[in-house]
Protein backbone atom coordinates (compact mmCIF):
# COMPACT_ATOMS: atom_id res chain seq x y z
CA UNK A 1 0.00 0.00 0.00
CA UNK A 2 1.34 3.43 -0.87
CA UNK A 3 0.32 6.70 0.54
CA UNK A 4 0.39 10.01 -1.23
CA UNK A 5 2.44 12.70 0.36
CA UNK A 6 0.60 15.92 0.94
CA UNK A 7 2.23 19.15 1.85
CA UNK A 8 0.11 22.05 2.97
CA UNK A 9 1.42 25.51 3.60
CA UNK A 10 -0.65 28.51 4.34
CA UNK A 11 -0.20 31.72 2.41
CA UNK A 12 1.41 33.19 5.52
CA UNK A 13 3.89 30.32 5.76
CA UNK A 14 4.76 30.68 2.07
CA UNK A 15 5.53 34.39 2.61
CA UNK A 16 7.67 33.58 5.66
CA UNK A 17 9.62 30.95 3.74
CA UNK A 18 10.03 33.18 0.68
CA UNK A 19 11.33 35.96 2.92
CA UNK A 20 13.85 33.58 4.47
CA UNK A 21 15.05 32.43 1.07
CA UNK A 22 15.40 36.05 -0.09
CA UNK A 23 17.41 36.95 3.03
CA UNK A 24 19.68 33.96 2.46
CA UNK A 25 20.20 34.89 -1.18
CA UNK A 26 21.07 38.48 -0.23
CA UNK A 27 23.52 37.29 2.43
CA UNK A 28 25.21 35.03 -0.12
CA UNK A 29 25.54 37.91 -2.60
CA UNK A 30 26.87 40.23 0.13
CA UNK A 31 29.41 37.63 1.18
CA UNK A 32 30.52 37.33 -2.45
CA UNK A 33 31.14 41.09 -2.68
CA UNK A 34 33.37 40.96 0.37
CA UNK A 35 35.14 37.79 -0.76
CA UNK A 36 35.94 39.23 -4.20
CA UNK A 37 37.27 42.45 -2.70
CA UNK A 38 39.40 40.67 -0.09
CA UNK A 39 40.72 38.20 -2.66
CA UNK A 40 41.81 41.14 -4.80
CA UNK A 41 43.62 42.65 -1.81
CA UNK A 42 41.16 45.49 -1.22
CA UNK A 43 40.63 46.26 2.45
CA UNK A 44 36.99 46.18 3.55
CA UNK A 45 36.58 48.30 6.68
CA UNK A 46 34.02 47.60 9.36
CA UNK A 47 31.63 50.30 8.13
CA UNK A 48 31.76 49.12 4.51
CA UNK A 49 31.42 45.50 5.60
CA UNK A 50 28.32 46.37 7.64
CA UNK A 51 26.79 48.32 4.74
CA UNK A 52 27.35 45.41 2.37
CA UNK A 53 26.00 42.79 4.77
CA UNK A 54 22.93 44.89 5.63
CA UNK A 55 21.96 45.35 1.98
CA UNK A 56 18.99 43.19 0.94
CA UNK A 57 18.69 44.45 -2.65
CA UNK A 58 20.05 41.55 -4.70
CA UNK A 59 20.21 43.64 -7.89
CA UNK A 60 22.44 46.18 -6.12
CA UNK A 61 24.55 43.40 -4.59
CA UNK A 62 25.07 41.80 -8.00
CA UNK A 63 26.12 45.18 -9.37
CA UNK A 64 28.62 45.48 -6.50
CA UNK A 65 29.99 42.01 -7.30
CA UNK A 66 30.59 43.06 -10.92
CA UNK A 67 32.28 46.28 -9.78
CA UNK A 68 34.35 44.43 -7.16
CA UNK A 69 35.84 42.29 -9.93
CA UNK A 70 37.63 45.31 -11.43
CA UNK A 71 37.70 47.82 -8.56
CA UNK A 72 40.98 49.28 -7.41
CA UNK A 73 39.49 50.69 -4.19
CA UNK A 74 36.39 50.06 -2.08
CA UNK A 75 35.05 53.42 -3.28
CA UNK A 76 34.98 52.10 -6.85
CA UNK A 77 32.38 49.54 -5.78
CA UNK A 78 29.98 52.12 -4.37
CA UNK A 79 30.31 54.68 -7.21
Amino acid sequence: MTTASFEFRSEFMNRVLDHGVAKGEALGEATAVILVLETRGIKVGDGDRAAILECTDTDRLQEWIRKAATAETIEDVFD
